[in-house]
């Protein structure tokens, strides 16, 4: 049976976005941007959300059907998977909690 991956859910933890579920669609985006900037796709609050940077990062799909990478942009706080902080880029799996700054939006 093939499973066919539609859409990258990101459920927000805490941050302006608390408790927010937003979907992407998976087949349509080849990057999702996510900062302050009101440009970004994925679009944080330049008051509550204060530890992500304006140009902060990217996720964008992996070389493999369903794989996702997310590329910090040598933002001020960094960007963490899991605890760990993001060097460049890393590889995405299902579950994975990213966090915007050490403090930050999770």
């Amino acid at each position: 049976m093939n499973k066919e991956i539609r859409h990258l859910i990101i459920k927000h933890l805490n941050g302006s976005k608390a408790n927010q579920i937003e979907e992407f669609d998976y087949q349509a985006n080849d990057t999702i941007s996510f900062g302050r900037a009101t440009h970004n796709d994925l679009q944080f609050d330049s008051q509550e959300d204060n530890a992500v940077s304006r140009e902060h990062g990217n996720i964008s799909k992996g070389e493999s059907f369903g794989s996702f990478i997310i590329t910090d942009k040598n933002s001020l706080n960094g960007t963490y998977v899991n605890g760990q902080k993001v060097n460049g880029s890393q590889s995405l799996n299902p579950g994975d909690e990213i966090s915007l700054g050490a403090k930050g939006p999770r």
